[in-house]
């Protein structure tokens, strides 16, 4: 699948991207990521069938699980308020004043609109925000993003639809 897909781009750099390749490309490309997320998957499905016959017994693969597991929840020191704490007895009572501070109740009074100034809108712009749209104003914005605007995974620029737009 891959050769075939830098054959189209080789074919693509000598003659140019005509709509055949372009097509071509999206659909070797779809057909790519659908075959590595389908072997994801299966390996993914693997393990789990490993673990299921493996995993609960007195065996290597085990205990690598359990030693990985207990490497990655380990913790080894912990830093509160510019102090390094290393018993395990410091680090849980570190863990929790830490959340304790972070999640006491703080009473704190909540602005008020009436106190607030807004800046206002003249009626002349207010109107204009309100009006509606029209086709040729939409089309035009068509247009400008377009410019600006990249393919569709399926190969379809907003240029294509704005060129087919009836």
């Amino acid at each position: 699948m891959e050769d075939n897909l830098t054959e189209v781009e080789r074919k693509a750099s000598f003659k140019g991207w005509s709509e055949a390749l372009r097509w071509e490309r999206v659909l070797l490309l779809s057909n790519y990521w659908k075959r590595l997320r389908k072997e994801e998957q299966m390996w993914r499905q693997k393990s789990r069938v490993k673990w299921l016959k493996e995993g609960d017994m007195n065996s290597r693969f085990f205990h690598c699980m359990e030693n990985g597991r207990r490497r990655s929840n380990h913790i080894g020191d912990i830093h509160f308020d510019g102090v390094r704490y290393v018993d395990p007895p410091r680090i849980m009572d570190g863990v929790f004043r830490f959340f304790k501070n972070n999640y006491k109740n703080v009473t704190w009074q909540r602005p008020k609109l009436r106190e607030m100034i807004f800046k206002q809108l003249p009626m002349s712009e207010n109107e204009l925000l309100e009006a509606d749209f029209s086709c040729e104003e939409v089309r035009r914005r068509f247009v400008v993003a377009m410019a600006i605007k990249a393919p569709d995974p399926d190969g379809m620029s907003l240029a294509f639809i704005c060129h087919n737009w009836v």
